[in-house]
């Protein structure tokens, strides 16, 4: 019986949709509706999936650079070696390599031009592990040679210092001595160490060409006075390893004393940052949604005037005002199917053309960005939430004129 009356609803309800209206208002209205809902919905799905591809970006940018998981202490700037389970470590089996790292900030200067760099010293086998030729624009990442140490500089500091890769000229890099007592200048406050530039990175990532630069792990200890401690270790896990619990295996494993954060923890605020914009922008979209679905409630309200003699047959034969207005309610449904379908099939397309042949460019040509176009990704979570959203709003929408119903009187509906 059921299945009958909601059988006899939808099939009111679509004749109502698509056959021609007494008022060629009511039709207007209804395609406007319709395209209310199809422009704001395929906006949102454009919207979501550029965010998409600028975290994509984002983190293809600092794959070559930031490692897997990164151990620092929980208290101070570095650590003992000796300190650290490594051989519980080492036995996990998604666990590659564990590379030791001692860096901090230090003054450098070439040619009197001076700038503050994150000197890393890194050990020899560092780059082949990491791939770290796919970052490199100039020269090579040789560490050393018969002249003296090397060091490897972002492109963004090389720029700066004017450094040339063929001058024999080095850059010397100045850094606190941790066991002076005495301030005053020229009384061996600062260590310094002499480096040759042997190569130059780019990760298109300002952060890091600006401010970051290489050289060997001995080299650095030396610099920085530390013997036998680190400042952090990386580990690099095996192709498809689970990051999540490859690095609640390594905290339990070190205990409290250590912090181990992954990619995205390394960077929280930037991903935080396009976290949060991507769904600051999602809330005033779906607002423009709310208002384009609203829409409905005109064509809804028109379509009941022009069908109150329907109406009236309908009441004769027995119907009930619940019968009568879900009809009303499924036609709304229907509109916003309908435009939420075709929005989400119009966004789908643009982002796919958009991912194949670039046509939208940034300003003035995307010169001076990482890229040169939008970056886009469709992600089916994003479709099915803005699908649900339109569902949802459309309802509400579908719902108000269907309570004036409520108030149905035979008289108000007399010629």
């Amino acid at each position: 019986m059921k299945s009958t009356r909601w059988g006899t609803i939808l099939f009111i309800a679509k004749r109502y949709l698509f056959a021609k209206k007494q008022h060629h208002i009511v039709n207007i209205i209804a395609w406007i509706s319709i395209a209310g809902i199809s422009v704001s919905t395929a906006a949102l799905v454009i919207v979501l999936s550029v965010f998409n591809g600028m975290e994509t970006l984002v983190q293809q940018s600092f794959n070559s650079f930031n490692p897997d998981l990164c151990v620092t202490p929980a208290k101070g700037k570095s650590f003992a070696l000796d300190t650290v389970p490594l051989a519980l470590v080492r036995q996990i089996p998604s666990v590659m390599q564990i590379e030791e790292v001692v860096s901090d900030l230090v003054l450098a200067e070439y040619e009197h031009r001076q700038v503050m760099l994150h000197l890393k010293g890194v050990p020899a086998n560092y780059v082949k592990h990491r791939q770290m030729e796919k970052i490199l624009i100039d020269g090579n990442y040789r560490m050393g040679n018969d002249i003296g140490a090397g060091i490897v500089i972002g492109a963004g500091a090389a720029g700066l210092m004017q450094i040339n890769l063929n001058s024999l000229e080095g850059v010397c890099c100045y850094y606190p001595n941790r066991m002076s007592r005495n301030l005053l200048p020229g009384t061996g406050t600062l260590n310094s160490r002499t480096l040759l530039p042997s190569g130059v990175f780019s990760t298109n990532a300002p952060r890091y060409d600006e401010q970051f630069a290489f050289c060997d792990l001995q080299v650095a200890r030396e610099l920085m006075q530390y013997e036998n401690e680190v400042t952090a270790l990386e580990i690099q896990l095996q192709p498809h390893a689970s990051l999540d619990k490859t690095r609640e295996k390594v905290k339990q494993c070190l205990g409290k004393n250590y912090e181990v954060k992954d990619r995205y923890q390394q960077e929280e605020i930037l991903y935080k940052s396009i976290k949060a914009e991507k769904w600051i922008i999602f809330f005033i979209l779906a607002f423009i949604v709310l208002v384009s679905a609203f829409n409905i409630l005109g064509t809804m309200g028109m379509l009941m005037v022009e069908k109150r003699k329907d109406l009236l047959i309908y009441r004769s034969m027995g119907a009930s005002v619940k019968f009568t207005g879900k009809i009303f309610m499924v036609e709304g449904m229907f509109v916003a199917l309908i435009g939420g379908m075709f929005g989400l099939f119009l966004g789908t397309i643009i982002c796919a053309l958009q991912q194949q042949f670039h046509f939208i460019s940034l300003g003035n040509g995307g010169a001076s960005y990482i890229v040169n176009y939008y970056p886009v990704k469709i992600l089916f979570p994003d479709l099915l939430l803005t699908f649900l959203l339109v569902l949802v709003i459309s309802f509400i929408a579908s719902w108000f004129p269907v309570k004036m119903l409520d108030s149905f009187k035979e008289k108000n509906w007399q010629y």
